[in-house]
Protein backbone atom coordinates (compact mmCIF):
# COMPACT_ATOMS: atom_id res chain seq x y z
CA UNK A 1 0.00 0.00 0.00
CA UNK A 2 2.80 2.51 1.05
CA UNK A 3 4.65 1.95 -2.41
CA UNK A 4 1.15 2.37 -4.34
CA UNK A 5 1.15 5.32 -2.50
CA UNK A 6 4.66 6.74 -3.26
CA UNK A 7 4.05 5.70 -7.05
CA UNK A 8 0.71 7.61 -7.06
CA UNK A 9 2.16 10.81 -5.53
CA UNK A 10 5.18 10.18 -8.19
CA UNK A 11 2.63 10.59 -11.09
CA UNK A 12 0.55 13.54 -10.20
CA UNK A 13 3.97 14.73 -8.99
CA UNK A 14 5.79 14.44 -13.09
CA UNK A 15 1.85 15.32 -14.40
CA UNK A 16 1.94 18.75 -12.33
CA UNK A 17 5.74 19.28 -13.82
CA UNK A 18 5.32 18.82 -17.07
CA UNK A 19 2.37 21.10 -17.45
CA UNK A 20 4.95 23.43 -15.44
CA UNK A 21 7.67 22.76 -17.90
CA UNK A 22 5.77 22.83 -20.98
CA UNK A 23 7.23 25.38 -22.66
CA UNK A 24 10.69 23.93 -22.02
CA UNK A 25 11.73 22.31 -25.15
CA UNK A 26 11.54 25.23 -27.19
CA UNK A 27 14.00 28.32 -27.18
CA UNK A 28 13.04 31.65 -25.64
CA UNK A 29 11.52 34.12 -28.10
CA UNK A 30 12.92 37.48 -28.85
CA UNK A 31 10.64 39.76 -26.82
CA UNK A 32 9.82 37.54 -24.07
CA UNK A 33 10.76 38.82 -20.35
CA UNK A 34 10.78 37.70 -16.73
CA UNK A 35 8.88 40.12 -14.88
CA UNK A 36 9.08 39.82 -10.76
CA UNK A 37 6.77 41.85 -8.83
CA UNK A 38 6.38 43.23 -5.27
CA UNK A 39 3.21 41.04 -4.06
CA UNK A 40 0.77 39.26 -5.79
CA UNK A 41 -2.10 42.34 -5.83
CA UNK A 42 0.20 43.56 -9.01
CA UNK A 43 -0.26 40.39 -10.93
CA UNK A 44 -4.55 41.55 -10.46
CA UNK A 45 -4.02 45.23 -11.66
CA UNK A 46 -2.59 46.56 -15.34
CA UNK A 47 -0.59 46.56 -16.90
CA UNK A 48 -0.07 42.51 -15.65
CA UNK A 49 -3.61 41.79 -15.32
CA UNK A 50 -4.12 42.78 -19.09
CA UNK A 51 -1.40 40.64 -20.26
CA UNK A 52 -0.76 37.34 -21.84
CA UNK A 53 1.28 35.27 -19.72
CA UNK A 54 3.12 32.18 -20.33
CA UNK A 55 3.77 31.24 -16.33
CA UNK A 56 2.61 32.37 -13.21
CA UNK A 57 5.34 32.12 -10.09
CA UNK A 58 3.84 32.44 -6.62
CA UNK A 59 6.13 30.06 -4.56
CA UNK A 60 10.10 31.04 -5.59
CA UNK A 61 9.05 34.00 -6.94
CA UNK A 62 6.30 36.53 -7.40
CA UNK A 63 5.36 37.16 -10.72
CA UNK A 64 5.11 35.83 -14.89
CA UNK A 65 6.73 35.45 -17.95
CA UNK A 66 5.18 36.43 -21.36
CA UNK A 67 5.94 38.06 -24.66
CA UNK A 68 5.86 41.85 -24.76
CA UNK A 69 5.58 44.43 -26.82
CA UNK A 70 7.44 47.52 -26.61
CA UNK A 71 4.66 49.69 -24.82
CA UNK A 72 3.93 46.87 -22.55
CA UNK A 73 7.51 46.33 -21.42
CA UNK A 74 8.07 50.20 -20.92
CA UNK A 75 4.88 49.96 -18.75
CA UNK A 76 5.83 47.54 -16.61
CA UNK A 77 9.29 48.83 -16.11
CA UNK A 78 7.76 51.80 -14.66
CA UNK A 79 4.87 50.26 -12.48
CA UNK A 80 6.36 50.71 -9.19
CA UNK A 81 4.90 47.54 -8.13
CA UNK A 82 7.80 45.63 -10.31
CA UNK A 83 11.05 45.03 -8.40
CA UNK A 84 12.48 44.11 -12.27
CA UNK A 85 12.15 42.69 -15.55
CA UNK A 86 15.05 40.96 -17.35
CA UNK A 87 14.93 39.40 -21.07
CA UNK A 88 14.10 35.07 -20.78
CA UNK A 89 17.25 33.77 -21.49
CA UNK A 90 18.04 29.93 -22.64
CA UNK A 91 18.75 26.87 -20.23
CA UNK A 92 21.52 24.61 -21.52
CA UNK A 93 22.38 20.69 -20.35
CA UNK A 94 25.23 19.81 -18.98
CA UNK A 95 27.19 16.91 -20.67
CA UNK A 96 25.82 14.22 -18.18
CA UNK A 97 28.02 10.47 -18.01
CA UNK A 98 29.06 8.32 -18.04
CA UNK A 99 30.52 8.44 -14.63
CA UNK A 100 32.79 6.13 -12.67
CA UNK A 101 30.96 3.74 -10.67
CA UNK A 102 33.89 2.87 -8.14
CA UNK A 103 32.12 4.08 -5.23
CA UNK A 104 31.47 0.93 -3.29
CA UNK A 105 28.06 -0.53 -0.99
CA UNK A 106 26.38 1.37 1.24
CA UNK A 107 23.98 0.87 4.41
CA UNK A 108 21.99 4.05 3.77
CA UNK A 109 19.59 3.79 0.95
CA UNK A 110 18.03 7.21 0.60
CA UNK A 111 14.39 6.03 2.36
CA UNK A 112 12.13 9.26 3.06
CA UNK A 113 13.89 11.18 0.40
CA UNK A 114 12.48 12.62 -2.92
CA UNK A 115 15.02 13.47 -5.58
CA UNK A 116 13.58 15.93 -8.11
CA UNK A 117 15.79 14.50 -11.52
CA UNK A 118 16.31 17.27 -13.96
CA UNK A 119 18.20 16.63 -16.67
CA UNK A 120 18.51 15.77 -20.69
CA UNK A 121 20.15 12.49 -20.14
CA UNK A 122 17.51 10.16 -17.81
CA UNK A 123 19.98 9.62 -15.22
CA UNK A 124 17.14 7.85 -13.12
CA UNK A 125 19.92 4.79 -13.41
CA UNK A 126 23.12 6.78 -11.42
CA UNK A 127 20.44 7.77 -8.91
CA UNK A 128 18.90 4.47 -8.10
CA UNK A 129 22.33 3.00 -7.95
CA UNK A 130 23.62 5.25 -4.96
CA UNK A 131 20.10 5.80 -3.34
CA UNK A 132 17.82 3.03 -4.42
CA UNK A 133 14.91 3.77 -1.40
CA UNK A 134 14.61 7.46 -2.33
CA UNK A 135 11.64 8.63 -4.74
CA UNK A 136 12.53 10.24 -8.07
CA UNK A 137 10.64 12.09 -9.33
CA UNK A 138 11.40 13.14 -13.24
CA UNK A 139 11.32 16.67 -14.17
CA UNK A 140 11.33 17.18 -17.92
CA UNK A 141 12.81 20.32 -18.38
CA UNK A 142 15.88 19.75 -21.19
CA UNK A 143 17.24 22.62 -23.22
CA UNK A 144 15.03 25.96 -23.56
CA UNK A 145 13.59 29.04 -22.03
CA UNK A 146 14.59 30.26 -18.58
CA UNK A 147 10.94 30.96 -17.62
CA UNK A 148 10.01 26.86 -18.27
CA UNK A 149 12.81 26.34 -15.64
CA UNK A 150 11.75 28.40 -13.19
CA UNK A 151 8.35 27.73 -13.72
CA UNK A 152 9.63 23.95 -12.84
CA UNK A 153 11.38 24.55 -10.03
CA UNK A 154 8.71 27.13 -8.37
CA UNK A 155 6.11 23.74 -8.61
CA UNK A 156 8.73 21.85 -7.06
CA UNK A 157 9.04 24.29 -4.09
CA UNK A 158 5.17 24.43 -3.64
CA UNK A 159 4.27 20.10 -4.20
CA UNK A 160 7.86 19.24 -1.71
CA UNK A 161 7.41 17.28 1.48
CA UNK A 162 10.11 16.32 3.50
CA UNK A 163 13.29 16.17 2.49
CA UNK A 164 13.90 17.36 -0.67
CA UNK A 165 17.00 17.30 -3.27
CA UNK A 166 16.89 19.07 -6.78
CA UNK A 167 19.29 17.53 -9.42
CA UNK A 168 19.34 19.88 -11.91
CA UNK A 169 21.94 19.42 -14.88
CA UNK A 170 21.62 22.56 -16.46
CA UNK A 171 22.80 26.00 -16.62
CA UNK A 172 22.43 29.49 -18.20
CA UNK A 173 24.64 32.99 -18.54
CA UNK A 174 24.08 35.07 -15.60
CA UNK A 175 20.32 35.41 -14.46
CA UNK A 176 19.03 37.13 -11.49
CA UNK A 177 15.88 35.37 -11.75
CA UNK A 178 17.04 32.28 -11.92
CA UNK A 179 19.12 32.74 -9.36
CA UNK A 180 16.63 34.32 -7.01
CA UNK A 181 13.89 31.21 -7.75
CA UNK A 182 16.52 28.78 -6.51
CA UNK A 183 17.45 31.18 -3.67
CA UNK A 184 14.20 30.91 -2.62
CA UNK A 185 13.60 27.30 -3.40
CA UNK A 186 16.25 26.35 -0.91
CA UNK A 187 14.70 29.07 1.94
CA UNK A 188 11.68 26.60 1.33
CA UNK A 189 14.12 23.49 2.48
CA UNK A 190 15.13 22.24 -1.38
CA UNK A 191 18.59 20.82 -1.67
CA UNK A 192 19.79 22.29 -4.88
CA UNK A 193 22.47 20.33 -6.78
CA UNK A 194 23.36 22.36 -10.22
CA UNK A 195 25.63 21.91 -13.03
CA UNK A 196 28.70 24.15 -13.45
CA UNK A 197 27.78 24.66 -16.54
CA UNK A 198 31.56 24.56 -18.12
CA UNK A 199 30.14 21.73 -20.30
CA UNK A 200 27.26 23.20 -21.69
CA UNK A 201 29.52 26.53 -23.33
CA UNK A 202 29.46 26.14 -27.08
CA UNK A 203 33.44 25.42 -28.25
CA UNK A 204 34.18 23.33 -26.05
CA UNK A 205 36.15 25.50 -24.01
CA UNK A 206 34.11 25.66 -20.81
CA UNK A 207 33.88 28.41 -18.38
CA UNK A 208 33.94 29.63 -14.74
CA UNK A 209 30.78 28.33 -12.43
CA UNK A 210 31.35 31.50 -11.31
CA UNK A 211 29.04 33.16 -14.58
CA UNK A 212 26.74 30.59 -14.97
CA UNK A 213 23.37 30.46 -13.27
CA UNK A 214 22.50 29.49 -10.81
CA UNK A 215 25.81 27.70 -10.25
CA UNK A 216 27.21 31.07 -9.05
CA UNK A 217 24.99 31.09 -6.22
CA UNK A 218 26.51 30.33 -2.36
CA UNK A 219 23.23 28.86 -1.62
CA UNK A 220 23.71 25.82 -4.08
CA UNK A 221 25.61 22.87 -4.63
CA UNK A 222 27.80 23.36 -7.75
CA UNK A 223 29.24 20.42 -9.57
CA UNK A 224 31.79 19.84 -12.16
CA UNK A 225 31.42 16.97 -13.98
CA UNK A 226 35.04 17.87 -16.36
CA UNK A 227 38.14 18.99 -14.63
CA UNK A 228 39.10 20.72 -17.81
CA UNK A 229 35.88 22.74 -19.28
CA UNK A 230 34.08 23.38 -15.52
CA UNK A 231 36.37 25.70 -12.73
CA UNK A 232 36.11 28.70 -10.81
CA UNK A 233 35.87 29.89 -6.93
CA UNK A 234 32.11 28.91 -6.89
CA UNK A 235 32.43 25.11 -7.70
CA UNK A 236 31.56 23.22 -4.74
CA UNK A 237 33.36 19.29 -5.73
CA UNK A 238 33.36 17.60 -9.18
CA UNK A 239 31.49 13.99 -9.60
CA UNK A 240 28.15 14.32 -11.77
CA UNK A 241 25.30 16.23 -10.45
CA UNK A 242 22.74 13.08 -10.02
CA UNK A 243 25.53 11.38 -7.82
CA UNK A 244 26.07 14.57 -6.25
CA UNK A 245 22.22 14.59 -5.67
CA UNK A 246 22.08 10.96 -4.37
CA UNK A 247 24.93 11.03 -2.17
CA UNK A 248 22.38 14.03 -0.59
CA UNK A 249 19.87 11.87 -0.12
CA UNK A 250 21.85 9.39 1.49
CA UNK A 251 22.60 12.08 4.57
CA UNK A 252 18.97 13.83 4.52
CA UNK A 253 18.49 10.06 5.11
CA UNK A 254 19.92 10.04 8.63
CA UNK A 255 19.66 13.48 9.08
CA UNK A 256 15.88 14.21 7.48
CA UNK A 257 15.67 18.05 9.09
CA UNK A 258 18.77 19.27 7.69
CA UNK A 259 19.34 22.66 5.93
CA UNK A 260 20.51 22.94 2.95
CA UNK A 261 23.34 24.66 3.84
CA UNK A 262 24.37 21.85 6.13
CA UNK A 263 24.34 19.16 3.82
CA UNK A 264 26.57 20.76 1.55
CA UNK A 265 29.03 21.67 4.87
CA UNK A 266 29.10 17.82 5.02
CA UNK A 267 29.71 17.25 1.15
CA UNK A 268 32.46 19.62 1.15
CA UNK A 269 33.93 18.54 4.71
CA UNK A 270 33.84 14.47 3.73
CA UNK A 271 34.77 15.14 -0.23
CA UNK A 272 38.54 13.78 -1.12
CA UNK A 273 40.61 16.55 -1.85
CA UNK A 274 43.72 16.82 -4.19
CA UNK A 275 42.64 13.84 -6.57
CA UNK A 276 42.73 16.29 -9.81
CA UNK A 277 45.72 17.41 -11.73
CA UNK A 278 46.57 20.71 -12.89
CA UNK A 279 43.32 22.62 -12.12
CA UNK A 280 43.12 26.03 -12.37
CA UNK A 281 43.85 28.32 -9.60
CA UNK A 282 41.20 28.95 -7.17
CA UNK A 283 39.25 25.81 -8.20
CA UNK A 284 38.62 23.75 -5.38
CA UNK A 285 40.38 20.20 -5.32
CA UNK A 286 37.23 17.96 -4.41
CA UNK A 287 36.08 15.24 -5.34
CA UNK A 288 32.66 13.13 -4.40
CA UNK A 289 33.34 11.02 -1.22
CA UNK A 290 30.56 8.86 -0.13
CA UNK A 291 30.45 7.19 3.10
CA UNK A 292 27.99 4.71 4.50
CA UNK A 293 25.34 5.73 6.90
CA UNK A 294 24.81 2.84 9.51
CA UNK A 295 23.92 3.57 13.97
CA UNK A 296 27.43 4.30 14.24
CA UNK A 297 27.89 7.40 11.88
CA UNK A 298 29.33 8.03 8.51
CA UNK A 299 32.21 4.69 7.54
CA UNK A 300 34.34 3.42 4.70
CA UNK A 301 34.83 6.58 2.24
CA UNK A 302 35.06 5.80 -1.49
CA UNK A 303 36.02 8.16 -3.98
CA UNK A 304 33.74 8.98 -7.24
CA UNK A 305 34.69 11.21 -9.90
CA UNK A 306 34.09 11.20 -13.94
CA UNK A 307 36.63 9.82 -16.26
CA UNK A 308 38.69 12.30 -17.44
Amino acid sequence: MRRLAATAIAVLAVTSLAVAARTAAAAPATGHYIVVLRDTAALRRAPANRIHRDHDYHHVLTGFSAALSPAELAALRTDPGVRYVVPDGAVHPDAGGPYRSDYGASEATGAGVTVYLADCHDESDVVRRVAPAAQIVPVPVCAGPESAVIAAIDEITRQHQGPSVLSLGLSAGPSRALDDAVAASVTAGVVPVVSAGGTTIAGGAGGSACGRSPGRSAAVITVGVDAVRDFGTCLTLFAGTPLVAAAAALYLEAHPTAPPAAVKAWLIANAATGVLHRLPTGTPNRVLNIRAADATGWRSPRVMERSI
